[in-house]
């Protein structure tokens, strides 16, 4: 049977007509930071016994602290197990460095440039002048 409808007249059942949800892809493009890690972002680790809350660099110094305390208890297995949770905290404290350093190095080239072809524009006004 062909669907064929008159002026004015509406489908019995809505969803006839409504276009298929796809996935929405804007979120992730907003929530894309290019790679970067906000060093003030806020993180929960589940670690041995503990839930631990704060910044990547609050995170690792507890571990670090927990692992002290593990070793003068004499717990090698914790202490190893605390020491590698703190690891993983640090490599993400040093992936935040790099990119604070590369985004400093990136401004600063920039202001650099910026500066270069203010001199030189004001050059050439001297020129034309």
């Amino acid at each position: 049977m062909i669907d064929t409808m008159k002026p004015g007249q509406s489908y019995p059942n809505n969803r006839q007509r409504r276009p298929r949800r796809t996935s929405n892809n804007n979120n992730r493009r907003h929530n894309n930071s290019g790679g970067h890690q906000n060093p003030n972002k806020h993180w929960e680790s589940m670690g041995p016994n503990v839930r631990i809350r704060g910044s990547a660099t609050q995170i690792y110094d507890k571990y670090i602290g927990l692992s002290e305390d593990a070793k003068r208890n004499g717990d090698r297995v914790l202490v190893e197990n605390l020491k590698q949770h703190a690891e993983h905290y640090l490599r993400l404290v040093n992936i935040q460095q790099a990119q604070k350093q590369e985004r400093q190095e990136r401004q600063q080239a920039q202001a650099e440039q910026r500066a270069e072809e203010a001199a030189q524009n004001a050059s050439e006004e001297d020129t034309e002048d």
